[in-house]
């Protein structure tokens, strides 16, 4: 199988966002990021390929520097940018004006997105949930270097930034049981309606 890799412009948006984002003691999340891997990541073109290894070391600095709770913030204020950027922005409004305004709309458009960042990760799907106002996230045979606890803070935090981008409250509840072992993870996303 070809090496998992991740479109450089996605790690290029967590570098800035890592210099704008400050831990307990006041220090940006950047400072962290060591010199080799900031060039590897500076060199390679917005549309280039960058290996998911590197990706990982920085998704782990993140983890390292913040704890799980403040990971979890910095991916939801990441991911926030994020959905203003030149790629995301036009697959964010298309899903609501596909499937209306709401969360579980840009949760279902999230697999194309995965599509065009990732390449040789895995699959991802989004599936009908159970109950209303629900959305599952799945991810299917994730790239063994991927399958650890701070990308799965990564999705809980974008999942929650998807809420926010619509001005709606709601909640994502992890289901991990066979995450290490075969590179399946759940994303339950509960959107509660608007008034």
């Amino acid at each position: 199988m070809a090496d998992p890799q991740i479109r450089a412009s996605w790690p290029k948006l967590i570098l800035r966002s890592a210099k704008q984002f400050k831990d307990a003691t006041g220090a940006a999340v950047a400072a962290s990021v060591p010199d080799d891997l900031r060039r590897e990541i500076r060199e390679i073109g917005h549309l280039g390929w960058l290996d998911a290894r590197s990706f990982m070391k920085l998704l782990d600095i993140v983890s390292t520097r913040l704890g799980d709770d403040g990971s979890r913030a910095f991916w939801r204020a990441s991911f926030q940018e994020a959905l203003g950027q030149p790629l995301i922005a036009p697959l964010a409004r298309g899903a609501l004006a596909m499937w209306g305004d709401s969360p579980g709309a840009l949760v279902r458009r999230t697999p194309e997105a995965w599509i065009f960042f990732a390449r040789n990760c895995g699959s991802l799907r989004a599936l009908p949930a159970s109950e209303d106002d629900a959305v599952v996230l799945h991810f299917e045979s994730l790239a063994p270097v991927l399958r650890k606890g701070s990308f799965v803070h990564l999705v809980e935090g974008g999942m929650q930034s998807e809420i926010d981008y619509v001005h709606g409250a709601g909640t994502v509840e992890t289901r991990a049981e066979q995450f290490e072992t075969d590179g399946i993870v759940e994303f339950v996303v509960r959107c509660q309606p608007r008034p």
